[in-house]
């Protein structure tokens, strides 16, 4: 299953094509309603999943490592020494 709505033609594309595993960080930007919206990458891509898949102490402004198969999101983590350093 897929979620969010990942640009056509991106890097998350061609790696599914290769079925290459990939790492990307990302900042929880806002909730709306049952969605989170993660900015992803250098680009800041936006991807919307259920806040459901988000860990519990995830909130606005958490940086977050998202791990992709393909272009499915498999597991998502806080980034704790990125979101200390964002803060500081």
């Amino acid at each position: 299953m897929t979620y969010g709505n990942i640009p056509p033609g991106g890097t998350i594309i061609l790696n599914y094509i290769y079925g290459a595993k990939m790492i990307e960080k990302a900042v929880l930007d806002r909730f709306e309603g049952t969605l989170a919206i993660l900015l992803i990458g250098k680009k800041k891509r936006r991807v919307n999943v259920p806040m459901q898949l988000l860990p519990r102490q995830a909130k606005e402004g958490t940086w977050l490592k998202v791990e992709f198969d393909g272009s499915e999101i498999v597991k998502i983590e806080i980034d704790l020494e990125e979101t200390e350093r964002r803060r500081d």
